[in-house]
């Protein structure tokens, strides 16, 4: 088994069953995740979620729908998926918040005449 398979076998393994190794394996996972996260952070400017939620709200959706992923690399681009949809329900939200504001100031200034 080389270190690719290595790594599968945990990405694809219940977390809570992790020997120590297998956790600082992990780590090494979760850290390029937040390179990653990083990136995808850049592409959306307005958001308000740090790197690290970034990554633990994508690792919180993966983990709900029981995925299995072919090799590290499948993980990667599907966990990158995650972040940029994660990131534009985020801009959604900013933006309708804004346009709510918008609304409330439009109503308030009509009100005052």
């Amino acid at each position: 088994m080389d270190k690719s398979d290595h790594i599968t076998e945990i990405i694809n393994s219940d977390s809570k069953k992790l020997t120590h190794d297998q956790q600082m394996v992990m780590n090494q996972v979760f850290n390029h995740l937040k390179i990653i996260a990083k990136n995808n952070k850049y592409k959306f400017k307005k958001n308000e979620l740090n790197t690290t939620a970034l990554v633990h709200e994508a690792w919180l959706k993966l983990n709900n729908n029981a995925s299995m992923f072919n090799d590290r690399n499948h993980y990667y681009a599907v966990s990158s998926m995650a972040m940029k949809q994660i990131l534009l329900n985020e801009a959604r939200k900013i933006a309708n918040q804004g346009h709510q504001q918008t609304l409330n100031e439009e109503a308030l200034i009509a009100s005052t005449h």
